[in-house]
């Protein structure tokens, strides 16, 4: 266990603190660390730096904030909990849990008609109910993940739109729809009345999430800015592809934490994809789109979709959702999605 305060203490031969010295120990030996930060606390300069050197390795870290010795203390136990599932939980099927993610992904192909749109997928695991079918109909749960979807810190609807919340199958769907303002209709949903939103209300944020943990985000692939229509074209672009995913990512490990705060997920499968019709909208870097703003190049083939990233590594700690870690799977995907993009328009 590892706990920060504000100072770093005596500077040994190695010119580290004993306790820095003991976290890098325990790194090299690919060491369990769990880490507890006092909050509201101004470090002295090389404690300031040893924290930003652990918050920046998030895989394989347990991190948990505490203003007092009770805080502490249950930060403690919930920690040791959550390894003690990990290291005893031989369940996590990767295959099981890539597989999960995947069919979320392929049931979006069935809207034929949706406007450019990402999607990411998490799955988690391994593989049990985390939500009962009545959590789904309950109104102070619904609220609670609307809340976080509209006003979070890693929000993703549209304030000014109308909510629309649905039930399908084992999943319950929040659609933020463009098209008007208001709360929408709460009801059950079949997938003739889902194909009929998604391809009505093109330009449409989405939020999904499963008995089994499994959340979906879908968001617009590119901006409409209306201000600069007349000197561009549409272009998705690379740097924002990648900060939507990053955004998404930390939306997911936020209701993680509500729908499993016991953190029986361990692991999860990270998935992104491109859907819809970008036919005409080229994936480009934001240099690219700079250089030559009224002149795109669409190739001789058209891409079809979805276009699909993700990791070597099928499953991950569930701690890369957030943090360094975090924000370099995000930019990895948007990577890989540009390739497979150009690849499919250029051969």
């Amino acid at each position: 266990m590892l706990i920060l305060g504000e100072k770093y203490g005596a500077i040994q031969s190695s010119d580290l603190s004993a306790t820095h010295e003991e976290y890098n120990e325990a790194l090299e030996n690919n060491k369990s660390i769990l880490v507890f930060q006092q909050n509201d606390i101004s470090p002295d300069y090389r404690q300031g730096m040893f924290i930003e050197q652990v918050r920046g390795w998030a895989c394989g870290h347990f991190l948990a904030f505490f203003s007092d010795a009770t805080e502490l203390k249950t930060g403690m136990i919930r920690a040791l909990h959550k390894l003690a599932i990990e290291q005893s939980d031989a369940g996590v099927e990767d295959t099981e849990i890539v597989g999960r993610a995947t069919a979320r992904i392929t049931e979006l192909a069935e809207f034929d008609r949706l406007d450019a749109t990402l999607a990411l997928v998490v799955a988690a695991g391994p593989k049990r109910s985390v939500l009962r079918p009545s959590e789904l109909d309950n109104d102070n749960f619904r609220r609670k993940i609307e809340s976080e979807a509209i006003y979070g810190n890693y929000s993703i609807f549209d304030r000014s739109a109308g909510v629309s919340i649905r039930v399908y199958g084992n999943a319950l769907i929040f659609l933020n729809e463009s098209s008007g303002g208001g709360r929408m209709h709460y009801g059950p949903a079949t997938l003739g009345s889902l194909r009929s939103i998604y391809q009505s209300h093109q330009r449409i944020n989405t939020l999904m999430i499963d008995e089994e943990g499994t959340i979906r985000i879908t968001r617009p692939a590119y901006h409409i800015d209306y201000d600069h229509m007349k000197n561009s074209l549409p272009s998705m672009i690379e740097e924002e592809i990648g900060g939507e995913i990053l955004k998404g990512m930390m939306l997911v490990s936020r209701i993680l934490d509500l729908i499993d705060d016991s953190q029986r997920l361990t692991h999860v499968a990270i998935i992104s994809a491109l859907l819809g019709d970008i036919r005409h909208i080229p994936l480009r870097t934001r240099a690219e789109q700079k250089r030559s703003p009224n002149t795109i190049e669409l190739g001789w083939m058209l891409p079809e979709t979805p276009i699909t990233a993700s990791l070597d590594q099928g499953v991950h700690p569930r701690a890369v959702l957030f943090g360094k870690k975090a924000e370099e799977i995000a930019e990895d995907m948007a990577a890989l999605l540009r390739r497979s993009e150009r690849k499919q328009r250029f051969g």
